[in-house]
């Protein structure tokens, strides 16, 4: 059975996410290690999880959505989702761990976060593209065309 595009693609785009917070989190292990110790490395894969669960929830949703304009309401809502599971997970972060694996923590998810945003984001914008140009066969975006012939005044 075949999947759709727009169900690959957000596989695809899972799957990107998913890999460059892994290669991130573990080129960032050295100095978590060396700064902070085992808790260093808590509060990098804590916020890591954290980076990584929203990114795959806006992508399942944004699979399901047809259109460009439609597709744009779903990067809004997966914002609103990240910073919701974000301030969630800082908020219980603060409240259970010590003083040192918060600041390990927020440290690290200071740094994962806004990577995490910028490469969803990008993803999302050449799916987004790729869908506009698919759709009317590759040579112009999907929108109504221009009369660009001049006229003679007649």
């Amino acid at each position: 059975m075949s999947e759709t595009p727009r169900r690959s693609d957000a596989r695809l785009g899972a799957g990107v996410l998913t890999a460059v917070i892994v290669g991130l989190s573990l080129l960032f292990s050295v100095p978590a290690w060396f700064t902070a110790g085992p808790t260093g490395l808590r509060g990098l894969i804590f916020a890591a999880v954290l980076c990584l669960l929203p990114g795959w929830v806006v992508f399942a949703i944004l699979g399901l959505y047809k259109s460009a304009k439609s597709r744009a309401f779903g990067v809004l809502a997966g914002a609103g989702i990240r910073f919701a599971v974000a301030i969630a997970g800082v908020l219980w972060v603060k409240t259970q761990w010590s003083e040192d694996g918060w600041q390990a923590f927020l440290v690290w998810m200071a740094v994962l976060y806004p990577i995490c945003l910028v490469v969803e984001t990008i993803l999302i914008l050449r799916q987004t593209s790729d869908q506009s140009t698919i759709g009317s066969g590759g040579t112009e975006p999907d929108y109504p065309p221009q009369n660009t012939e001049a006229t003679d005044g007649s």
